[in-house]
């Protein structure tokens, strides 16, 4: 079971990296080459969208994951109340995050890596709106150095 619940959190996690770095890269492009802006104009919109749309897509591919780690997660926890709390003490215990099948998608890391992919979604929206409205039109007014 350890090592279900290990492979279950670790693809929440390899889906989380994969969704930030698609989209901190989108992001980024607009500012790494001036001259490529000037040309590109508008066009250069593309990859910030993209990208936001990535954060999208990544919040559903993220919530579908932790959806099968909680699966495992409960099984886990159950497994784990049989076999450890016993021989905790009750202060230990209430340091053990209780897990129900009612809430057993609401668990702090649920909620947290949620969190996560939603300010992600968050900020690549407004890097998208600053890119239209401040850096494209900032880059066009600038003279062109020689």
């Amino acid at each position: 079971m350890w090592d279900e619940y290990k492979y279950r959190h670790s693809l929440c996690w390899t889906a989380v990296y994969k969704v930030s770095a698609a989209v901190l890269f989108l992001a980024v492009l607009p500012y790494v080459k001036r001259d490529l802006v000037i040309a590109l104009q508008n066009w250069m919109l593309v990859p910030p969208v993209v990208g936001t749309m990535v954060a999208a897509f990544g919040f559903f591919v993220v919530h579908n994951e932790l959806k099968l780690f909680a699966e495992t997660k409960i099984a886990h926890y159950d497994l784990q109340k049989q076999l450890v709390f016993p021989f905790l003490t009750k202060a230990e215990r209430r340091l053990q995050e209780p897990i129900t099948p009612a809430d057993f998608q609401k668990t702090l890391f649920d909620l947290y890596v949620q969190f996560l992919i939603l300010m992600l979604f968050l900020l690549s929206l407004v890097n998208v709106l600053f890119v239209l409205h401040y850096w494209i039109p900032y880059l066009l007014k600038q003279p062109a150095k020689c």
